[in-house]
């Protein structure tokens, strides 16, 4: 976990993406409008608010809004993230393949990158493979397959609250790994 927390607020907001994305939620905040996402005044369509929550959330119980704290959610969930990625390979392989492949997805550039930034990219990556790997496990895993399909839906939705209608990805991975 240190490894995506240290220095997260050492540097500025690095592209034009990240400001957009902390301006949209001090919008959120200041005007308590919790549903329309708006940036200087308009409306914007095609962005789905659970990033903006989280990072409001984030803001709220750290009393401001600096990059340490517009960066936080997404560093903690890639690193939820990266421990579901574990466990759930270790129910369905071994301890040792488990701990190899969280390691290769920990130090890939993508996701060294994207889970310092103040951008929803990582996050909806991040709910797509949990929801796609839950999925697989409540084919395959015949013991706790009602808490895996729980997961499922869970994630599902919240990738849905990411990425809006193309967060339908994973739950259409999933419905296909059951016909198939």
């Amino acid at each position: 976990i240190l490894m995506f927390c240290i220095n997260m607020g050492g540097y500025s907001y690095i592209d034009t993406d990240e400001t957009k994305f902390v301006t949209i939620a001090k919008e959120m905040l200041n005007n308590s409008d919790w549903i329309n996402i708006k940036l200087s005044g308009e409306n914007i369509f095609e962005l789905s608010p659970l990033y903006f929550w989280l990072v409001n959330l984030s803001c709220i119980i750290f009393g401001k809004i600096s990059p340490e704290t517009v960066r936080l959610p997404i560093s903690l969930l890639t690193f939820f993230g990266i421990l579901s990625l574990y466990f759930s390979i270790k129910s369905m392989l071994s301890k040792t393949y488990a701990l190899i492949i969280s390691l290769i997805f920990t130090s890939s550039l993508g996701i060294i990158v994207f889970s310092r930034l103040a951008t929803n990219d990582i996050l909806f990556a991040i709910f797509a493979m949990i929801t796609v790997l839950f999925g697989y496990c409540s084919v395959f895993e015949k013991t706790k397959k009602e808490i895996f399909l729980f997961f499922v839906y869970f994630f599902a939705a919240l990738s849905v609250l990411t990425a809006g209608l193309f967060g339908i990805i994973p739950i259409l991975a999933v419905i296909f790994m059951y016909i198939f």
